[in-house]
């Protein structure tokens, strides 16, 4: 009887097949991370700036924008945010105490996403295949962000100051649907994947 694959991630069935071994020869390479915490964070207070300041946080990022500090904060809506960390790294404040003491709320949704950084000249045109938005860096360029759909699933996009890294944030149930489809349709584009190495920044 052959040995079962005990899968700690989403994507590791898929990667078994894909991982491309470290070769990144074509126009999109697709990072999938590992090894990071997602926190969603909702406010009970109208003033963003002093209640992130309260928690220790760093100032929230403005509409449609995120930010990268010891971790990276991705702005959901006008009193949401979704907190990404590298594993390892304390939590802020708010997280480890009490909500009802704090002025915002904090739901672990460790587990529930996952996160891959797409790289290379090819990263917005294969996108824009399955995206309504407009992802030319004019209209999106770095430090913004935005919940939109790929190949009709919800995501979150968040573009780098390099045009040719976006960072994509999908929920798991749906994150080997999606994996499929960038394998499929970049394949025109050549496309990679590889899992971070272990020990890395998955922010």
């Amino acid at each position: 009887m052959s040995e079962r694959h005990q899968d700690t991630h989403a994507l590791d069935a898929f990667m078994r097949q894909r991982s491309s071994g470290g070769q990144h020869d074509g126009d999109v390479h697709a990072l999938v991370h590992r090894g990071f915490t997602v926190h969603n964070l909702r406010l009970r207070n109208p003033d963003a700036t002093n209640a992130f300041a309260a928690c220790h946080l760093p100032a929230p990022p403005a509409n449609n924008e995120w930010s990268c500090a010891s971790g990276s904060i991705y702005w959901l809506g006008p009193d949401e945010w979704l907190l990404v960390c590298p594993e390892g790294v304390s939590p802020p404040e708010p997280v480890s105490a009490e909500p009802s003491s704090e002025p915002m709320t904090v739901n672990d949704l460790t587990g529930g996403w996952v996160m891959m950084t797409l790289s290379g000249p090819g990263t917005r045109p294969l996108l824009e295949r399955g995206c309504p938005m407009d992802l030319d860096p004019a209209a999106m360029g770095g430090g913004q962000c935005a919940q939109t759909l790929l190949a009709k699933s919800p995501v979150l996009l968040a573009a780098h100051a390099d045009p040719n890294k976006i960072t994509l944030l999908v929920r798991r149930s749906f994150a080997e649907y999606v994996a499929l489809w960038l394998a499929h349709t970049g394949e025109t584009f050549g496309m990679t994947f590889s899992f971070e190495p272990d020990g890395t920044d998955g922010s």
